[in-house]
């Protein structure tokens, strides 16, 4: 039965911990993610929610446990061909400077997967469209606003086809303004199905659209709810704290 329930998860983590140095990051997180889920993980700053998306994508490798991808533990031999599976939207866009929108998307499918430049190239224009960013394919990064960028940079995972995305704090560097948009980009990806796990502060999209709902504190998650029993006041007192704290602000 236990072999079963993990071959419904798409990801899997096992008691992960990271250290730099003498400080431990990461404290033995447990974590399972199935297809199509968006698994939102809040927290304080610091308690590890950034380093556990980068441990997954292979950003920094862990000190202790094991990921396993579609039942296939991630180890150094299989990683490149596993993040090929795995997109990543950082909280500052990473996008190359010196190419244009459209050159940033192309990239990574075409020199990585080896696909089809023309084939690409139509399905990036056809993400482009579906972002409202149909007019921008031609500019420079420095051009657009930050929500711009982050949808281009969004377009860019999507042109990889992947399993997962990671979003790392997609909007914490967007003006006010500028979040709806991005959000938005990120409500109609679940809607179709696309597995996501979400490092993010914005709750109102917690609330509308994850699946499951991660509280980490210290290096650890302290409990994982369906949003409505995390906003519901289900949880532990220091689940609520936190969520009365953000909320007052």
């Amino acid at each position: 039965m236990e072999q079963n329930n993990q071959q419904e998860y798409i990801l899997r983590i096992e008691g992960l911990h990271k250290r730099f140095g003498d400080t431990e990051i990461l404290k033995g997180v447990n974590l399972n993610i199935r297809q199509g889920e968006t698994h939102v993980i809040c927290g304080p700053s610091g308690s590890g929610k950034s380093t556990t998306l980068y441990c997954i994508n292979g950003l920094e490798k862990p000190t202790e446990g094991k990921i396993w991808f579609k039942d296939e533990l991630i180890t150094h031999k299989n990683l490149r061909q596993i993040r090929t599976h795995i997109g990543m939207v950082f909280q500052h866009f990473e996008l190359f400077p010196h190419l244009t929108a459209m050159e940033n998307v192309l990239l990574a499918p075409v020199k990585i997967k080896k696909m089809n430049k023309e084939a690409v190239r139509k399905r990036a224009e056809e993400l482009f469209e579906r972002v409202g960013l149909a007019d921008r394919m031609g500019f420079y990064p420095y051009q657009p606003s930050g929500g711009q960028k982050q949808r281009v940079a969004i377009i860019r995972v999507l042109a990889m086809e992947p399993d997962i995305i990671l979003f790392d704090e997609p909007t914490s560097a967007l003006d006010p303004e500028m979040i709806k948009d991005v959000l938005a980009v990120m409500k109609d990806l679940a809607r179709s199905g696309m597995t996501m796990i979400v490092v993010t502060h914005e709750l109102g999209f917690a609330k509308e659209v994850a699946s499951h709902i991660s509280f980490f504190e210290d290096g650890n998650i302290v409990e994982t709810r369906s949003p409505e029993e995390f906003f519901r006041g289900d949880g532990s007192e220091r689940t609520q704290a936190f969520l009365n704290n953000i909320i007052n602000i």
